[in-house]
């Protein structure tokens, strides 16, 4: 039985797992109870309410299901106060570049391609319990660890970019400004990564 990565014993921890698959998430809730885990698995409809009403630790959420999306459903968790720090994985058989990630993927933290092995899927739930929670105030979204590193890198450019200014502060004044262009093309485009997402329209995180 795979160790679970959290403060709460498997035991006490609760997989909400949405899918309109009765078969499938019905399987997926086999194998997480297995390894100790609690579930709760349902279909798209009143999946936001049950999770508001009893919070899970993590979310298993498909994308495209009859009469309901998987991204809207994210979106709306990531409203309600009660949801909005938890970590939600898609699961869809639909490729990942398809599923534009700042304007679909609605707040989720993960992806879980359809068909998955069963080690694959209990990595992906270990790895996502595992993973810190930026919270900020109570009126920012939690920022997806993909994101988290972004701002990093970010602040990582900002100093290199103070370093590399003192560096070259004796060469020829063309050479300069070639330099110091790179650096802002780099920090901007991370800048236009960043932005979207902390905004709470997405960010995304490759998993499996």
């Amino acid at each position: 039985m795979a160790e679970v990565p959290t403060a709460k014993t498997a035991h006490e921890t609760l997989i909400q797992i949405v899918d309109d698959d009765v078969g499938l998430r019905d399987a997926i809730a086999a194998v997480l109870a297995d390894e100790g885990y609690r579930v709760a698995a349902m279909g798209p409809a009143g999946a936001v309410e049950a999770a508001v009403a009893d919070p899970p630790d993590l979310i298993l959420l498909d994308v495209l299901m009859p009469g309901a999306d998987g991204r809207h459903l994210c979106r709306r968790l990531r409203s309600a106060r009660a949801t909005r720090a938890t970590p939600i994985v898609f699961v869809s058989g639909v490729p990942e570049f398809a599923l534009d990630p700042f304007r679909d993927h609605g707040g989720a933290w993960g992806y879980l391609r359809k068909p998955f092995g069963l080690d694959e899927l209990i990595d992906t739930v270990a790895r996502h319990l595992a993973a810190p929670l930026a919270t900020g105030d109570d009126d920012t979204p939690p920022l997806p660890p993909a994101v988290r590193d972004i701002h990093t890198h970010l602040d990582a450019i900002e100093a290199a970019a103070r370093n590399l200014g003192s560096a070259i502060s004796g060469q020829d004044l063309a050479v300069r400004a070639t330099i110091v262009e790179g650096v802002d093309l780099v920090r901007q485009a991370l800048a236009t990564l960043a932005e979207p997402a902390t905004s709470g329209i997405a960010g995304r995180e490759r998993v499996g």
